[in-house]
């Protein structure tokens, strides 16, 4: 998803509003967004097994078209103090299921207000700074996504994703000005929870100060330098995520969840180059969201990433491994997961704003719930007991995609 950086810098203090002088520009509002469209086949040997409902066996088709769209509403306005404000706010139609993904939700939505000198506060449903501001490898534009989606039975998780990749709970975050090629950030949230409180008879709309969900007091930080040296464009950064499991979690459970890491790149005459390293006490798809069982090895990723530009193509290539032991508060599994990930592709700008791709995919999964003969993924029943322990196998995937996105 394009993400639309309104500012640099953030405001502290409505005193600030009145300071300096410049002409008031009333709020405009602009649209903006992308519709992607996209062909993937995929081969899946957890597809050996079969998908089974009441008095139906049946084994999925290898390919599929997907379509996703967001619109994003734009707002912004001037003070007389030269104070920038506005707001964000995007629709998308891909993440209600029952739906059949025709519905449309709302993803980010947030204020801001943003001064060029003290940086940019952003109130809302947003990604943390540390999800804004981190340094990674350069993708081709089918990472993570339509190949993903085609295998999502099974609960198929992308762990070499970004640090709370995708965690728009609502929070406050602040967004430093750049000094010495160096700028900051940090975000704070109460809990998990994103837009709207819980509305029910039971609580009648109430704000949900129940601490009990998936995590709380999120506190996010991030540090990054860019910079140019001799036509070498050079960037790094560090970035954390520290939050408290919750309260009602198991007894065997780590109070707490924690996620760092670490990536740079440099640029060079159509050649990027990029890597990251991440670590900590965290499990599930994105790194910082859910917790660990006490004494589980800690989990990690390492993602390298190269490209080159000669407009209107640009080639990308991606490997990367991750690690996480399985072991769960309260549950009996094998002790790791490992995941390794290959994959090339091309992109051309066939116009401005619309942009067609190519790629392959080579995921390998070790302890993937299953027999070691494969039996049924797909299912969300627990790996069978075989003499008492529980057992494991391995998952393969390969996928071609090819699609277009456009963006305005």
């Amino acid at each position: 998803m394009r993400k639309l950086l309104l500012g640099t810098t953030a405001v502290v203090g409505a005193a600030l509003l009145s300071t300096g002088a410049s002409a008031q520009e009333a709020p405009t509002v602009r649209i903006g967004g992308y519709m992607d469209f996209s062909w993937t086949y995929l081969s899946d040997s957890a597809d050996r097994g079969t998908q089974t409902s009441p008095g139906v066996t049946r084994r999925p088709s290898g390919n599929d078209f997907r379509s996703d769209m967001e619109v994003h509403v734009l707002v912004s306005g001037k003070t007389a103090g030269g104070i920038t404000y506005g707001a964000r706010i995007e629709f998308q139609n891909d993440n209600i299921p029952a739906s059949g993904q025709t519905a449309v939700d709302t993803d980010e939505t947030w204020l801001f207000v943003s001064s060029p000198t003290l940086g940019t506060v952003r109130l809302g449903d947003t990604d943390s700074a540390a999800s804004v501001m981190q340094v990674r490898p350069p993708r081709y534009p089918a990472f993570y996504r339509p190949s993903w989606y085609i295998a999502r039975p099974g609960g198929l998780p992308y762990i070499n994703s970004g640090v709370n990749d995708g965690s728009d709970i609502t929070k406050i975050t602040y967004l430093s000005p750049q000094f010495a090629g160096f700028d900051f950030g940090v975000s704070y949230a109460v809990n998990g929870g994103e837009g709207p409180r819980i509305n029910n008879a039971t609580n009648n709309g109430a704000m949900q100060r129940d601490l009990n969900g998936s995590r709380y007091n999120e506190i996010t930080a991030a540090l990054r330098y860019r910079g140019n040296f001799s036509g070498v464009g050079v960037a790094a950064g560090f970035v954390m995520s520290h939050a408290q499991a919750p309260r009602d979690r198991a007894a065997n459970a780590r109070s707490t969840i924690t996620a760092y890491s670490a990536g740079g790149t440099a640029s060079f005459q159509g050649f990027t180059f990029g890597g990251e390293y991440t670590f900590g006490n965290y499990r599930g798809a994105s790194p910082g969201i859910a917790g660990t069982a006490r004494g589980a090895d800690m989990s990690w990723h390492y993602l390298l990433g190269a490209s080159y530009t000669f407009n209107p193509v640009t080639i990308t290539a991606n490997f990367g491994q991750s690690f996480q032991d399985r072991r769960l508060p309260g549950v009996t599994l094998a002790r790791d997961l490992r995941h390794t990930h290959v994959g090339v592709g091309a992109s051309y700008t066939i116009a401005p704003g619309l942009l067609g791709y190519i790629s392959y995919e080579y995921q390998r999964y070790r302890g993937w719930p299953g027999t070691t003969t494969g039996s049924v993924f797909g299912s969300t029943a627990p790996a069978p007991l075989v003499g008492g322990v529980r057992q494991n196998g391995n998952r393969t995937m390969q996928a071609i995609t090819i699609g277009t996105t456009l963006s305005f």
